[in-house]
């Protein structure tokens, strides 16, 4: 994207969003929070909780709906074989790197329990990747829609948007009924999941 064409209000966003991941995860290790951590302060800091409640609310689900937005003009310019390779080179190598490569020097260097082939922090690459390839197929199913030059559609009205987020309020608490807050499972040993957040991040990046 050039200069003219970049979307300055954008950048600003995922900077304010980059900024409370990095304080949500730095916090982890002084709140009341489980997981390993390697560096991990022996008392609780209980005013962290009501922050990882409200942020882990929205943050990582913006990021997804800003990288819908993006997915959605990075395809319709490379056309689907380009975008492909593209998510491949730009997500997929630094996810495998990351986890053949930085996480298991991390559990060597602090003695972390072993788990199965991790990416750690980066499951959000993996997801993107994800949705990102169910993106291509999905308008590889459309009929009679093209690659490129598509027109933009019109922006939903309010009995739209209140019908979505009931829709995903009500999905969401069903999944959470089995897969509560935080408990990450491995899809094929190595996809990293919390079914817990999945449908709002889905949903966000659809919306997106």
């Amino acid at each position: 994207m050039n200069d003219k064409k970049r979307l300055y209000y954008l950048d600003n966003l995922r900077v304010v969003v980059i900024t409370l991941v990095i304080a949500h995860h730095v916090g982890q290790a002084y709140g009341p929070t489980g997981g390993f951590w390697p560096i991990q302060e022996a008392e609780r800091a209980a005013w962290l909780g009501p922050f990882f409640t409200v942020n882990r609310s929205f943050f990582m689900s913006l990021f997804f709906m800003i990288s819908g937005y993006f997915t959605v003009m990075s395809f319709r310019s490379k056309g689907a074989k380009d975008f492909l390779n593209d998510r491949l080179l730009r997500l997929g190598l630094p996810t495998l790197v990351f986890g053949l490569v930085m996480i298991p020097i991390q559990l060597f260097a602090f003695s972390a329990p072993a788990f199965p082939v991790d990416v750690g922090h980066l499951w959000f690459l993996e997801h993107l990747l994800i949705f990102s390839a169910g993106y291509v197929l999905w308008q590889r199913l459309r009929p009679g829609r093209p690659e490129t030059g598509q027109t933009q559609p019109g922006l939903p009205g309010y009995p739209t948007i209140l019908v979505c987020a009931l829709a995903l309020a009500a999905v969401t608490g069903v999944v959470r009924i089995w897969y509560p807050i935080d408990k990450w499972v491995y899809l094929l040993g190595f996809i990293r999941v919390a079914f817990a957040d999945v449908p709002r991040d889905l949903g966000f990046f659809i919306i997106g």
